[in-house]
């Protein structure tokens, strides 16, 4: 019964996310996101229509019916695809083409789900008496961790080995009124120079906005980089970028226009899944790079909590073709 109460809440909170992805998936493939539960070869929308199976299994179990045995192949198989997925990333830790500081993917988790509803399944588990309200009550703090571990997990993986690029993208953040840029913008554009030493890109975009000061991000984010001995040929100013889906919008115009087919997109950790999300759905091919976070762990922790909350927001504002302003 304990292994009932602890798994329900994260097994109906991803099992309705996966429900609700693979009906945005159906309506236009682009907006599947099944990817970010188990990589398998398929195409969207197939791939996110095949975990609605699983999605099936993990809102509604059938432990002593006829359809036991085929809930219970189903969670086998997806078992075994998420398990391989697991050991691909390590192989791509070995041979060092990803880098991590956190060396555990999300991946992990959706197994322990398969698993432990493969248990409550398979050894007949009874609910609690008052699951329906339990689980009511715990969904939603269950999905939030769900989404904080994605954001964490994945926005400590480094994939500038997976390159090159065309161009590094540097998100904007805070300048101040006497033109010196924040800790947080400092790593991210030390970042992105270093990208270009290393030779994985040619073009550094800054985008960036202006803020309350009068100060345009992008401006002195192109200052700060040629400074330190980028060619001023090679920075490419996006000076309208707000917010991340104005600059996700912008960055898209500007691959076009210099037929830029990839981009690395630099930013705390905490930004980048829901930056990758947005800047994928505006038809461009995105390796994330984190940077150095800085700051107190207060502050950083109050990031994470802001990202877990945009991350789901972003999600059904894209896939509904909501803009943000």
């Amino acid at each position: 019964m304990l292994l009932y109460v602890l798994s329900r809440p994260f097994a109906v909170a991803l099992g309705l996310f996966v429900v609700l992805n693979a009906g945005a998936s159906a309506a236009r493939p682009q907006l599947g996101a099944g990817r970010l539960i188990v990589n398998l070869p398929l195409r969207e929308p197939y791939l996110s229509l095949v975990l609605a199976l699983f999605a099936l299994c993990l809102l509604f179990p059938l432990p002593g019916t006829r359809l036991k045995k085929i809930q219970l192949l189903v969670l086998l198989l997806f078992g075994a695809a998420v398990a391989a997925n697991i050991v691909r990333y390590y192989a791509l830790i070995w041979k060092g083409l990803i880098s991590t500081s956190l060396p555990v993917p999300f991946s992990v988790l959706v197994l322990a789900l398969a698993v432990t509803q493969f248990l409550v399944i398979y050894l007949e588990l009874p609910g609690p008496s008052r699951g329906g309200f339990l689980t009511a009550f715990f969904v939603p703090p269950a999905f939030f961790a769900i989404m904080a571990a994605h954001i964490t997990t994945f926005g400590h993986t480094d994939y500038r080995a997976l390159g090159p690029a065309d161009a590094a993208v540097v998100l904007g953040a805070r300048v101040n009124a006497d033109g010196t840029v924040s800790e947080a913008l400092k790593y991210r554009l030390l970042t992105g120079i270093e990208l270009g030493l290393e030779g994985r890109i040619r073009y550094l975009i800054m985008t960036g906005g202006t803020g309350a000061n009068g100060v345009n991000e992008a401006e002195v984010m192109a200052r700060f980089a040629i400074e330190r001995g980028v060619p001023p040929e090679a920075v490419i100013l996006d000076r309208e970028g707000v917010n991340t889906f104005a600059s996700a919008v912008n960055c898209a115009r500007i691959c076009r226009r210099y037929g830029f087919r990839k981009v690395m997109v630099v930013s705390q950790y905490y930004h980048l899944a829901r930056t990758k999300l947005i800047f994928e759905r505006q038809g461009i091919s995105v390796l994330t790079v984190p940077a150095r976070v800085g700051g107190r762990i207060r502050k950083n922790l109050y990031y994470l909590l802001r990202e877990t909350a945009a991350l789901p927001y972003y999600y059904l504002c894209c896939t509904f073709g909501r803009e943000q302003t």
